[in-house]
Order: C-alpha cells, then structure tokens, then sequence
C-alpha cells in the first residue's frame, strides 16, 4: 500500500492511457481516502496527488473541489484538505508549469547540466529555460467563483464554522492575487468585496483577520486608474475604509487592529 501511494505522483504525472476519463473519479476516492494503515507519509503524498490531478485538468477539479468544501455533508477535514488543494493547485498553475510541462522542464535540467561543460566561441552555452506563463488566468474564475457562497443555508451553516469560514475567505483572496492577469480580474474583485461585506462584522477575530486580508489583496490587485476614476469603485471603497478605519482604532483584538492599521496606511497612500 505505501509502495504504491510513493509512486501515485509520478504515475499520474506519466497520463497513461484512459487516465482523462478517470481523474475525476481518482480525484473522488483520494479526497475521501482515509489512512488506514497509519502510513507517515499519507496526508503529504494524498495532498500531492490531488494538487497533480488538478493542475492537469484544472476546470473540472476546480468545480469538484469546490463542491466539497462547501457540501455541509462532507467530514471538516475532507472540506480542508479540498481548500487547501485548491490553493496549492492555483500556486502551480499561475508559477506557469502545467503537469505536461514537468518532463520538458526536467529536459532542460538536463540540458543545463550538459551546458556547463559545453563551450562554443570559448564561451560557455546556457539554454533559455522554459518561458512562464500565467496559466490560472485562464481558468481563474473556475477556481474563484465556485467558491463563493450564494446559498442562504450554507451561509447559515459557515457562519457557525469559523475555521472554515476565515480559511475559505484567505483562499479567495489568495486566488484573487493569483489571478491578477485575468480578463475577469475586476468582476472578482467586486465577488470578494460583496463577500467581505457578509462577513466583516464577524465576532471571531480569525474572520475578521481573513476579511482584512482580502480587502488588502482587492488594493493589491485592481489597477489604480479603476480605484481613483470609477465611481462605483470610489464609493466602494470609502465605504471599506470606513470599516477598516473602525478596526484599526477599536477592535477588541490586538491582531485585527495591527492588520487593519496596516491597511489604513494604505488607504491613505
């Protein structure tokens, strides 16, 4: 069982044939997986595979993914390992190496290696590396948008489960960051600020933090020409300076009032 969790990663990094039409299925069963036979290295190699599985078919993971975090069904631990696969699928996506790409960066290792010792004109020959390219930004709104909560229940719900709550608000907002070359980039800007506004008056501090948090990604990565000149946009975000100003001078947690100082500077800039 172990001998075959150590080369899960690599197997589904080779696509053998027919592996298309049963990732989603594959994906199913590890998320699900329990470690039954207390093997060290279970939730690292499980956590791997998932992130593999959804870099190669990002679309559908991502949908799948997202279900299961919000599924009030699903074990707390089954909906965080699915958030934080998610995140550190979108990390790879957007570093620019897709799963096929890995064997043609591994050629150029080679390649460099062989490089060091070859010499033309005297001079000593190093291959271009493989360019990078943003590939999240094409898919970032499967990654950003399933995530968001729309369903009164599982508002309901989330609001009584803080962990998950303050976890899945820094996720879209590290998505968001992410995803800054996106064509959809101002339409999530505007999806995290409305969900901000759900949670920002939170009575645990962590969501309080996590909304901070994403509010500071909004700045980070809308274009300042939209911030300064649109209205809706400049009505916006008086109204969140409103609310950060607040923080950053009364809130009861010294954690909050740091991060919210933080952000006002911002604000003031």
């Amino acid at each position: 069982m172990n001998g075959g969790l150590e080369n899960l990663v690599e197997l589904i990094r080779s696509r053998p044939p027919d592996f298309d039409s049963m990732a989603l299925e594959l994906a199913q069963f590890l998320v699900h997986m329990e470690n039954k036979f207390n093997i060290e290295t279970f939730t690292g190699i499980r956590h791997n595979a998932l992130v593999e599985i959804t870099v190669a078919f990002p679309t559908n993971l991502a949908h799948f993914l997202a279900s299961v975090v919000l599924s009030e069904a699903e074990f707390m631990n089954v909906r965080l390992t699915a958030l934080q696969v998610l995140v550190e699928a979108a990390k790879q996506l957007a570093d620019g190496v897709d799963s096929e790409q890995r064997a043609t960066v591994k050629k150029v290792d080679d390649i460099v290696r062989i490089g060091t010792v070859t010499r033309r004109w005297g001079q000593r020959k190093t291959p271009q590396a493989v360019p990078k390219k943003n590939l999240l930004a094409n898919v970032a709104s499967d990654f950003f948008f399933p995530l968001l909560v729309r369903n009164h229940q599982v508002v309901t719900v989330l609001e009584r489960e803080p962990i998950l709550l303050s976890r899945l608000a820094m996720a879209l907002g590290s998505i968001l960051a992410l995803a800054r070359t996106s064509m959809h980039i101002e339409r999530m800007c505007k999806a995290l600020l409305d969900f901000v506004n759900w949670i920002r008056y939170h009575e645990k501090p962590e969501v309080r933090r996590a909304a901070l948090f994403c509010v500071a990604q909004i700045l980070a990565t809308l274009p300042r020409s939209i911030i300064n000149n649109d209205t809706v946009w400049i009505d916006k975000i008086a109204d969140a300076s409103k609310w950060v100003s607040h923080l950053a001078a009364k809130d009861t947690d010294h954690l909050v009032r740091a991060h919210a100082q933080g952000i006002h500077s911002l604000l003031s800039s």
